[in-house]
């Protein structure tokens, strides 16, 4: 086509990636979910680069090919997911509202459990997740103070 590949990253990256992020700040994930997030942006970048399924490119050499088409290093939707997530949880925590920052760190502790798997919890995602180290609610609420997130 006529476009040029970085015109079509821009439009890319501005009306799908920003689309489907949009409220990711909330969401709570797993890993799997965050595996899936950037296998959906190797698809977009195959289609992007005009690569057929059937030339079976690994990951490894479809990053160099956009490296070099692109002369920039693109950043996984996994990551782009987390540092949305940091911010909002630093802002959330810092807002005036308290009703946000209690959502924000709910971990409760109280009443008796449902059969089944436990859901997983926005403030235990964020920690396995986003900080990948194991933070207490403390600890990220003085990050959040700090505006160290």
């Amino acid at each position: 086509s006529t476009i040029g590949l970085k015109l079509k990253h821009r439009i890319l990256k501005a009306t799908v990636f920003s689309v489907l992020l949009y409220g990711a700040e909330t969401w709570t994930l797993l890993g799997s979910h965050m595996k899936q997030l950037d296998i959906f942006q190797r698809k977009c970048y195959r289609i992007l680069l005009g690569i057929h399924w059937q030339q079976h490119i690994t990951n490894q050499e479809l990053a160099v090919k956009i490296r070099k088409e692109l002369k920039e290093e693109p950043q996984s939707l996994s990551s782009m997911l987390r540092d949305r997530q940091k911010k909002w949880v630093g802002n959330a925590i810092r807002s005036k509202n308290p009703l946000l920052s209690q959502y924000v760190l709910y971990n409760p502790n109280h009443g008796r459990r449902q059969k089944g798997r436990p859901k997983t919890m926005y403030l235990k995602a964020l920690q396995e997740q986003v900080f990948q180290q194991k933070f207490s609610r403390q600890d990220i609420e003085e990050m959040a103070i700090k505006k160290a997130i």
